[in-house]
């Protein structure tokens, strides 16, 4: 996905594909949370970038109901 969110590359599916990388993201964190494994700061951080990305793309799609939470 592109970089440059000022880009008008915001679509609902390139939101949908976003939200499902960040859902992806936050479950792998969860499991080894529940095994008792420590995030490491690379996958933290590539959390954070892929909920930075889709609040900065795709919050006023997410508000509209497009894309489900």
């Amino acid at each position: 996905l592109p970089e440059d969110p000022k880009s008008n590359n915001t679509s609902p599916h390139m939101c949908a594909q976003l939200l499902d990388e960040t859902r992806r993201l936050d479950a792998e964190a969860e499991r080894d949370a529940k095994r008792g494994r420590p995030e490491s700061a690379e996958h933290k951080e590539q959390r954070q970038k892929m909920n930075k990305r889709y609040s900065e793309r795709c919050a006023g799609i997410a508000r509209a109901g497009t894309v489900p939470r």
